[in-house]
Parts: C-alpha cells; sequence; structure tokens
C-alpha cells in the first residue's frame, strides 16, 4: 500500500528540488520569488492524489484499506514537502537543520509508532505515525525558510509555471527512478507471490543501509558543483573526479564486504526463514559503488545544465530494467521463491552497472589513477575469491578471508575519505 501511494505521490514532487538546488546556489532571492507558489501547487496536487489513491483502493478493497492509503498518500504529501524546503536550505549550504530535523523526525515516529501499537489499531500505525513525524517535519523546515530567507513573495500559483518548466527534466528523471525502484519490487509480489516480495524487499532493506549517504550526495553535490560550475566548468568537472575518486574504494570495499558475508548477515538479521534473500542482498550489495558513481555524476550534469542527458540515460535503464525483469521473472515462474529475488536482483544490479557504462561514455573527468587504481585492483580481487567460493561450496574460509582484506584496505584508504569529505563539504 505504502508503494502505491508512494508511486502516485511522486507525482506532486515535479522535479523541483534539483532545480532549487542548482538555482538558489547561484542566486539566493530566487527562493522568494517562487517558493509560495510551488508550495501551493504542491500541496493542492498532492492532496488530491492522496484522496484519488484513497477512493480507488475503497472501490476495490474497501473503506478500511482506503483509510490507511489515504493516509499513506498524506504522508507523502508531508514528506515531498519536506524535501522541497531541504532544498532550498542546502542550496546555502544550511544542512544542520536539514539533518537535525531528519533525526528529530525518526524519532518521533518511531515514539508515535510504538504508542499506536500499543494502543491498538495496528493497521493504521505505520501510516499515522508517519504523517504526522513527517508534518512536524514540514513545520520545522518551513520556520527554518522563513529564517534564513525572509517572508516569501505573494504570487499566484500560475507564477509556478516558469519553474515547472525548467523542472521537466528533472521531473522526467524523478519519474523514471521511482518507476523502476517501485515496479521490480511489485513485480516480484505480482509473479512470485507474497513470500518472494518478503524476501526481495528484506534483501532491498539490508543493502538500503550502505545507501544512506547517497540522498546526503545528492543535496549537497548539486549546489556545491553548480557554485564551482559559475566560476568555471572544467574546475567543477575536476571537482566531480576527485569526488567519485574519493567514493569509489569506499563504496566498493563496503560492497566487497557485503557481498563476502552477504548470507551470515541476512541470517542474523531476519532468522533462518529469510536465509533464501542472502543470495539476493549479495547481489545487491555489488550495486553499492555503482550506485554512488551514478548519483555523483548525475548530479555533475545537472549542475553542468546537462540534465536532458541524465534524463536520457536513466530512461533507458529505467525501460531496461523493468523490460528485463517482466522477461526474467515469467520465465519458470514455478520456480522457487528465493529464486524470483534473486533474478530481480540481478536485473537491478545490472541496470545500474550498465548506467555507469553509459557515464563512462560521456565523461568529461578524469577516472581512477594510483593508488586508487591498485586497491580497486585488490578489492575486485577479493570479490572474486568470494564468489568462487560461494559458488563452489559452503565454506566460509576465504569469504572472511576477503572481508577482511576489504576492511584492511578501506582503513588503509581514511587519509581519501578526510579529501572527500573536504571536497563534498567544501
Amino acid at each position: 500500500m505504502e508503494g502505491v501511494a508512494a508511486l502516485t505521490l511522486s507525482l506532486m514532487a515535479f522535479g523541483v528540488h534539483e532545480f532549487i538546488a542548482k538555482e538558489v546556489a547561484v542566486d539566493p532571492d530566487a527562493a522568494t520569488r517562487f517558493a509560495r507558489p510551488l508550495f501551493n501547487l504542491q500541496l493542492l496536487t498532492g492532496v488530491v492524489l492522496a484522496v484519488a489513491v484513497g477512493l480507488v483502493v475503497l472501490a476495490v478493497s474497501g473503506p478500511e484499506l482506503a483509510i490507511v492509503a489515504a493516509t499513506f498518500g498524506l504522508a507523502q504529501v508531508n514528506i515531498i514537502l519536506a524535501r522541497v524546503f531541504a532544498s532550498y536550505l542546502q542550496a546555502r549550504q544550511e544542512a544542520a537543520a536539514v539533518s537535525v530535523s531528519a533525526i528529530a523526525t525518526k524519532t518521533i515516529w518511531l515514539v508515535l509508532l510504538l504508542a499506536i501499537l500499543g494502543a491498538g489499531p495496528q493497521l493504521m500505525a505505520l501510516p499515522l505515525a508517519l504523517m504526522v513525524s513527517e508534518f512536524v517535519r514540514v513545520v520545522w523546515l518551513g520556520r527554518e525558510f522563513f529564517r534564513r530567507f525572509g517572508r516569501p513573495d505573494d504570487a499566484p500559483v500560475r507564477a509556478a509555471t516558469g519553474v515547472l518548466r525548467k523542472s521537466v527534466p528533472h521531473y522526467i528523471n524523478q519519474l523514471n527512478v521511482d518507476v523502476m525502484g517501485q515496479s521490480v519490487r511489485i513485480l516480484v509480489g505480482v509473479l512470485g507471490g507474497v513470500t518472494a516480495a518478503g524476501l526481495f524487499s528484506s534483501a532491498l532493506l539490508v543493502a538500503s543501509v550502505p545507501m544512506l549517504l547517497v540522498p546526503v550526495i545528492g543535496w549537497v553535490s548539486i549546489p556545491m558543483f553548480a557554485s564551482v560550475r559559475a566560476t568555471d566548468a572544467s574546475v567543477m568537472w575536476e571537482r566531480v573526479g576527485t569526488v567519485t575518486d574519493s567514493l569509489a574504494i569506499v563504496s566498493l570495499g563496503i560492497g566487497v564486504f557485503l557481498f563476502a558475508l552477504s548470507d551470515t548477515i541476512v541470517t542474523v538479521l531476519f532468522g533462518d526463514d529469510f536465509a533464501a534473500a542472502g543470495p539476493a542482498f549479495a547481489w545487491l550489495a555489488m550495486s553499492v559503488p555503482a550506485t554512488y558513481f551514478t548519483t555523483v555524476v548525475g548530479c555533475a550534469l545537472i549542475a553542468d545544465e546537462r540534465s536532458w542527458q541524465n534524463t536520457k540515460v536513466n530512461f533507458w535503464t529505467m525501460i531496461l530494467v523493468v523490460g528485463s525483469a517482466v522477461a526474467v521473472l515469467l520465465v519458470d515462474s514455478g520456480a522457487e521463491q528465493g529464486q524470483f529475488a534473486l533474478r530481480a536482483a540481478v536485473v537491478v544490479t545490472v541496470g545500474e552497472w550498465i548506467t555507469v557504462a553509459i557515464l563512462f561514455a560521456v565523461r568529461p573527468y578524469r577516472v581512477l589513477a594510483g593508488a586508487s587504481v591498485v586497491r580497486s585492483a585488490l578489492l575486485v580481487g577479493f570479490l572474486a575469491v568470494a564468489a568462487v567460493e560461494k559458488i563452489g561450496g559452503d565454506s566460509m574460509t576465504l569469504r572472511i578471508v576477503a572481508a577482511v582484506g576489504a576492511v584492511l584496505i578501506l582503513l588503509s584508504d581514511l587519509p581519501r575519505l578526510r579529501t572527500f569529505a573536504q571536497e563534498l563539504l567544501g
């Protein structure tokens, strides 16, 4: 239910987050010119879409689930409005308020969730806690906006049309990403059943942990790159090269570590009943470096006024991933549930690396050099060692060696981590 609401309500985002991050970083006064009409338009659109989701579910599944769906929809309205306010603040390097509000929101969500579960209505616990906690964040970040930028100009809703027009490539790109992310999960549930969906969702959940910094990198990178590009585009791409170089070893090392111990990690977190999700998680672990790379380069293309190029790359990736998922999951529909999760994970991971290959083809920046090449080669070697043992038997010896090797390389790269933080945070 939450996935359907999230996919539907993503329509109200209009792709404005990236536009705001790029525009306000260069022209801070732009925030007060279009903030009010944009907020009103998104709020109106979001409420209409949330009610529409509730009515559709009412016609299909009855009033109880309709209320759940509509509440999830209103929660998504708050999430998207909070992201818009956060974009204004991050464009001006005001990341502290955004980070604190995010932590506070998660805390409020957890407290509310436990309180509602204790009171009884379990079906409404998650959507209601999410809606209220995210509303608190909207109010919080809205006050921060007024404090940093002042009162926004009064303007009719139609005044937002210029922003929407310039945000079209970002909007289409956002829809590409949302459709790709949600459709594979839905396809696994429809074609593989509830168990397959549970296994795949579990693998995605664990794989999402090392991805926690991806949104942060996206928020910070666009305004940072846009500010540098306003002075010199070539300098911007030099910085992109430094950031991707710094991220490569970190993300690849994490991916190798998780791949080597994937079966153990899943079993420890979810129990033996979810052991079949281990292979799927192993594949998703290898999408970690690809995701970080595509995030940074995608942000750079947006800052470099090449948004349509980024959108086209993600559009073809989405077509490839969704089409491949349908084809792969339809083959031998009677396969074990774990196989459905594994096939979906393979499709998602291969799609990410195809995106990397395409971005390499259009890159105007340097790639790995010097010590990074050596460290990357060692990590790939550890990955191969772990893969051979996974295929060849149940022994953990070589996998442990690979995991320890990945950790040692990460530790040896700590100076580069500091460089990365300096380049990213300025």
